[in-house]
Parts: C-alpha cells; sequence; structure tokens
C-alpha cells in the first residue's frame, strides 16, 4: 500500500502543477501590456491604458514620432483612433491610408484638383502609406506642421481631418484626446 501511495503522489503534484499553469494563463495580469501586438516591444508607454488595445498596440511607434515631432503621444493615439481605430489597412471611400489615414499621391487620391493640379501629387504612394510606421511617422510630422502653420491644435485638427466637417474633426479628436486621459 505504501509503494502505491509513493507512486500516486508525483502524479498528482505534477497535476496541480499543471493546474496551476493552467490558471496562470488564463488569469489576466494586473498591469496591462505596453505592446499588445503589432510588432512593437517596449517596457514602457506614454499613452494611456484607457486607449483601446488595437491603438496601443501601435505605443512605441506613437512614442517615437511623437517625441520626434514634439507633440503630444495622447495626441496621436487619439488621431489614430479616430481615423483608423487602430486597423493599418484601412482605406477610406476618399482614399486615405493606413492608421492616419493620409491622403496618398496616387489611387483615388488623384480626384482632388487644386488649382496647381493634383492636391495630393507630392504626398507618399498608397503601398508606403500603408507600412504602419512609415503611416504614424508621415502623419505625426503632418500634424506638426499644420500646427506650425496654425498656431493652434484645433485650427491644425481641422486642416488635418476632412474639409467638408470643419471642426467636427478637430473637437473630436480634443475630446477623444480628453477621454482617455
Amino acid at each position: 500500500m505504501q509503494k502505491i501511495q509513493i507512486a500516486i503522489l508525483p502524479g498528482i503534484l505534477g497535476g496541480i502543477f499543471c493546474l496551476i499553469g493552467a490558471a496562470m494563463l488564463l488569469i489576466p495580469t494586473l498591469k496591462p501590456q505596453s505592446s499588445i501586438t503589432n510588432g512593437n516591444h517596449s517596457s514602457e508607454c506614454n499613452i494611456n491604458w484607457k486607449i483601446p488595445v488595437k491603438v496601443r498596440g501601435w505605443c512605441d511607434w506613437i512614442d517615437k514620432y511623437a517625441l520626434n515631432w514634439q507633440l503630444d503621444p495622447m495626441l496621436i493615439a487619439a488621431v489614430i483612433q479616430q481615423e483608423s481605430g487602430g486597423d493599418p489597412a484601412a482605406i477610406s471611400k476618399n482614399g486615405a491610408v493606413g492608421l492616419m489615414q493620409i491622403m496618398p499621391g496616387d489611387g483615388k487620391a488623384l480626384i482632388f484638383q487644386c488649382i496647381s493640379g493634383p492636391c495630393f501629387s507630392d504626398r507618399p504612394s498608397t503601398k508606403l502609406l500603408l507600412n504602419p510606421e512609415y503611416n504614424i511617422s508621415y502623419g505625426t510630422g503632418l500634424i506638426s506642421d499644420l500646427l506650425e502653420k496654425t498656431g493652434n491644435l484645433r485650427d491644425a485638427l481641422r486642416a488635418y481631418g476632412p474639409i467638408e466637417v470643419g471642426y467636427i474633426y478637430a473637437d473630436q479628436v480634443l475630446n477623444l484626446m480628453e477621454r482617455y486621459r
């Protein structure tokens, strides 16, 4: 009888450790991971954890280019949330591309004509803008340039967003920023 009990003990202990391991995989950690998906791997993130996971997944690049262009990372996260919901393959009905929905120099954007020709002819290609890092870098730079030209964030966002909606777009992004703080 004693040999049977000794033989059963390792099996019982193994089962207990197996259950503990499975439970640890199923129980969410108390602190969210900073880089959920998308190949970004950082232990710190300067955007709030209230931002949806699909946007937080781009945290490293949001932080990098916000710092590079001296903008609030929460602003860039809010623009991405508003524009694409974090979908790097998003293409609007008007042809805006990627995470920050930037009008490219090709594709559907060619139908938009300005006095001197196609309005977006100096923009990168659709293919390039579908690269998430490039999209965040370019979009953040674009917002920075507009902020410098207009002198305030609301006007810069109005110029960044769809022209036909006036300040509605700017106010939506600013509200997202505040809601996620």
